[in-house]
């Protein structure tokens, strides 16, 4: 069957809601507003492997300030997204693993000025 949701209209009525647990959903950057709408009491969130970009993050940004815990990996976020990490004053934990993010992979000695 391919009833799934795809929507997630009901997230914003769940305003109390602390841990959110979407991961292997069909969750992607156009209903991420709708996790963004549960606000601050948000302190735990699962995205792992779903279709969230850094887009996704950025729209989070700034409305879970609450959010301890943050799980991406096997997502499509990439060092676009670091910024917008930056802006959650609360977070304890992240998982970034399996993600576009590159950071810094490699360097010579010469490039940073040695």
């Amino acid at each position: 069957s391919n009833a799934h949701i795809d929507s997630f209209y009901f997230l914003p009525h769940l305003s109390s809601i602390t841990y959110l647990d979407l991961s292997g959903s069909s969750m992607a950057d156009d209903s991420v507003a709708n996790i963004a709408c549960i606000g601050a009491k948000l302190r735990y969130l699962n995205l792992n492997n779903t279709k969230v970009s850094s887009a996704g993050v950025g729209i989070l940004a700034g409305h879970v300030s609450n959010l301890e815990t943050l799980l991406l990996s096997f997502t499509f976020v990439d060092d676009s997204a670091l910024p917008y990490i930056g802006m959650m004053p609360s977070l304890k934990a992240i998982n970034l693993s399996s993600t576009r993010i590159k950071g810094i992979t490699s360097y010579s000695p010469f490039s940073l000025g040695f």
